[in-house]
Formats: structure tokens, C-alpha cells, sequence
């Protein structure tokens, strides 16, 4: 653990210290939060049935509250059911940051199915689980699309990766053909939406502060969990979400040409973001 905070500046580490006391309360105050949401919550558990989204939101809400994320929304998020969000991917925080404020499923590699704890969430989530390899394509799209012809939203993150939080990686293109549904003989409307993690206790975060919220590369999960937690004495971590406006597939006449559009729009976001630029004019913030 410390080896993954040795590389951030001295004067750095002297103002946000590593505070095992701040992890191990902060753990505490998630664990007994955790436990009182199953006991309520226990008739889903015990069926096994996917709980209701306002419970989850609920739930990852109060987590951003123990765990200092401050949350600031920018532009408008699409109030339609259902609706294909396409978000750029930094850390498993975004899952906290994105189920606090949409209903909406992930769609997530097979593999954290089998994390602790978090994979047994996701499952509850209607997380839709997808083998990311090539051969497998036409079975992840049409899980996707039995989703949405359900009425329900979904969030893609299209790098198909995390990345460090300082620019956008390409898109995989190939989910992109499940905006052709059409609900109600309408084309699903796909919204772009950039994540930034910009601020710690209100002020620009240095660039050498992000790899303490971004999971990318061979980070190991407990490792960068314990140092996110006890990054300071209850340090805040300010993530903007901003909402671009929808479009849809018809639009774009196909799939690399949506995944295109996406990808600038998000990227342009975090850079205008990340710079402290104003965000395109047709985006407002809330």
C-alpha cells in the first residue's frame, strides 16, 4: 500500500497523509451501512430477486457520503426510459458516482461476477455480465438489447478498460449497434457523458493526486481501495458527471460513426473540464 502512494510529490503527501485511522472508520461506517440495507432489504437477498433501483441508489448514495465524494452534475440527463448511456470508464468509483444518480444497469466484464462482495452487488444491480472477447459480440449486443427492449436503461463504458483520468482511450465500437432498438417505434436515444475527477476539498486536483481515484493499468483492488480511503483526514474528491445532449444511431447512419461522435463529445468534455474551460454552450450546469 504505501508503495503505491510513494510516487505522489512530498509536499503532496504532507498536506493529504495516508490515515489508517480514516480507512479502517471509514470501512466501519460502509460495513454498518451495508449490513442495515440487507437486514431491510433482506426478502430481496434471500429470492434472490435484483433489487429496486431506488434502493441502490440509495445505497451508493450514502456510500459517496462516507467515502467524501462530492458529486457536481453538468447539462441535463435524458429523462426518457429506456436510454443507452455512454460513459468514459476511470475506476470502479464510477460505478458509485453513476448508480447515485441513474436508473441503469452496467454492463460489465464476466469475470466480476466473481469479485467479493462487489460481484454479488452487481448481480443485484441487473448488471448485464458480457465475455469481452471478439467471438462473443453478437451475444453481448443482444443482451444489451433485451434490456433496453425491456424499457431499461444501460450504461456502457466503451474503452472496454479504465484509464488514468487525463484523457479518453478509443472506443470499441461494437455495442453500438444496440442503439438500433426501437422502443414504441422509436430509435433509443444514446447520451455521451464524460467523468472527471477534478477536485479534492474543493480545490483543482493535481494531476499526480488522480492515480489515487483512477484504477487503471495492474493497480491491484485492495491496495488502491485502502489508499483511496484513507487518503487524509476526510478528504472530499470532486467528480464532475456532465450530460451531453442525446442523439441516437439513425442519426449517425452506423455504429463507428455514433462511437465517433461519443468519443469526441466525451472527450472534449474531460479536457474542457480537467482545463477549467466552460463546457460547450448547449450544456448547462446544475
Amino acid at each position: 500500500m504505501r508503495d503505491h502512494i510513494e510516487h505522489i510529490p512530498l509536499l503532496l503527501k504532507s498536506d493529504l497523509p495516508f490515515s489508517r485511522l480514516v480507512m479502517w472508520g471509514r470501512l466501519l461506517l460502509m460495513s454498518v451501512f451495508t449490513i442495515l440495507m440487507i437486514l431491510v432489504l433482506s426478502p430481496f437477498f434471500i429470492f434472490n430477486v435484483k433489487l429496486p433501483y431506488g434502493a441502490m441508489r440509495f445505497w451508493h448514495r450514502n456510500i459517496a457520503r462516507i467515502t467524501g465524494i462530492q458529486t457536481q452534475i453538468l447539462g441535463e440527463k435524458a429523462t426518457t426510459q429506456p436510454v443507452l448511456f455512454v460513459a468514459n470508464h476511470i475506476s470502479y468509483i464510477d460505478i458509485v458516482v453513476l448508480s447515485s444518480l441513474l436508473n441503469a444497469a452496467f454492463v460489465a466484464k464476466s469475470e466480476v461476477i466473481n469479485w467479493p462482495i462487489l460481484g454479488w452487488f452487481a448481480k443485484l444491480q441487473n448488471t448485464i455480465f458480457v465475455q469481452r472477447q471478439s467471438i462473443y459480440a453478437s451475444n453481448q449486443r443482444q443482451a444489451i438489447c433485451n434490456h433496453l427492449q425491456k424499457g431499461k436503461s444501460v450504461i456502457l463504458f466503451p474503452e472496454g478498460t479504465s484509464s488514468d483520468g487525463n484523457e479518453v482511450l478509443p472506443f470499441k465500437t461494437s455495442l453500438f449497434d444496440a442503439a438500433a432498438v426501437e422502443v414504441d417505434g422509436q430509435p433509443v436515444p444514446v447520451q455521451p457523458v464524460t467523468i472527471s475527477y477534478s477536485r479534492l476539498n474543493g480545490m483543482p486536483m493535481a494531476r499526480a493526486m488522480r492515480p489515487f481515484y483512477a484504477w487503471y493499468g495492474d493497480m491491484q483492488l485492495v491496495p488502491h481501495l485502502q489508499s483511496w480511503l484513507g487518503l487524509g483526514g476526510g478528504v472530499s474528491v470532486g467528480v464532475d458527471v456532465l450530460f451531453h445532449p442525446t442523439t441516437t444511431l439513425t442519426i449517425h447512419g452506423n455504429r463507428k460513426m455514433l462511437a465517433q461522435h461519443c468519443w469526441a463529445k466525451i472527450s472534449t468534455g474531460l479536457s474542457d473540464i480537467l482545463a477549467g474551460r466552460h463546457p460547450p454552450e448547449n450544456v448547462e450546469y446544475h
